[in-house]
């Protein structure tokens, strides 16, 4: 190969290297590109704080500890029902993102598990944890009974109710973008709350809430919040307080691991 063939070749190898490179730029730019267009334009579940209210319930008018979350002071609507898991208080989970978001799922769990509780008894109730091995376990399904002293007719009967801490998950086919859902509490939660604020528990309960959701592409997101509630006086020579549920981001990633095959 004479010197003009060989310059030739080389040059045409340069040349050729040089237009991989150039492709393979494009292609990660444009690759680039489409992942932020989604990253921008995907759906962003997020649960807002809620002032809470603390109403005597109908069904449990005679019983002194069992309060009703309320929205506001002048709401009226149904009440929780003993046999139901959740409460009929809800939160606003809001999808901020530009597109819907599919089969969303919020799963709860009370961190601080059975370690919340403690048995106590006073002059208008008491309270047991129904398997007090449990205790020891430290398990995170365990249930307890609740029985209060009756302020009505006759007064100094006592009702007693069951009350079973389990994990929960509700599910939700769809949520658009800029729309919002109601999504309710489980009702120990409101309860143990409960018996907190009325000092009656010395630990302050803690819901974990975890929600898994998909975008358009069917690519997972998770994010998982603590919730509490908050209480304030905005008068402190009053006895008034203020109450709201309270989201904490503990899972900053949005981005769900992919799941294994089979699983």
């Amino acid at each position: 190969m004479g010197i003009v063939e060989w310059g030739t070749a080389v040059f045409t190898a340069i040349a050729a290297a040089a237009a991989a490179w150039s492709a393979w730029i494009s292609r990660n730019q444009f690759k680039n590109q489409i992942n932020r267009q989604k990253e921008q334009e995907r759906p962003r579940l997020v649960p807002l704080n809620q002032e809470l209210y603390l109403s005597k319930s109908k069904e449990f008018i005679d019983m002194p500890l069992v309060l009703e979350w309320k929205l506001s002071a002048i709401e009226k609507r149904s009440y929780s029902e003993i046999s139901d898991p959740m409460s009929q208080f809800s939160f606003p989970l809001v999808n901020t993102g530009k597109t819907f978001a599919i089969k969303v799922k919020v799963k709860y769990f009370l961190e601080n598990g059975i370690d919340v509780v403690n048995d106590f008894e006073n002059d208008i109730a008491n309270f047991r944890i129904k398997n007090p091995e449990f205790k020891q376990l430290g398990v995170d399904n365990f249930s307890f009974d609740l029985r209060q002293q009756k302020v009505l007719y006759p007064k100094g009967d006592f009702i007693e109710d069951n009350f079973l801490v389990t994990p929960l998950e509700i599910r939700i086919p769809l949520i658009k973008s800029n729309e919002t859902e109601r999504i309710r509490i489980p009702m120990y939660f409101t309860v143990l709350s409960n018996l907190y604020i009325e000092k009656h528990q010395q630990v302050k309960p803690k819901l974990r809430i975890t929600i898994e959701y998909q975008d358009e592409y069917n690519e997972p997101y998770i994010s998982i919040y603590r919730v509490e509630v908050q209480i304030s006086k905005p008068n402190p020579s009053a006895d008034r307080e203020e109450y709201w549920l309270d989201f904490t981001k503990v899972k900053a990633d949005d981005k769900k691991a992919a799941q294994p095959s089979g699983s």
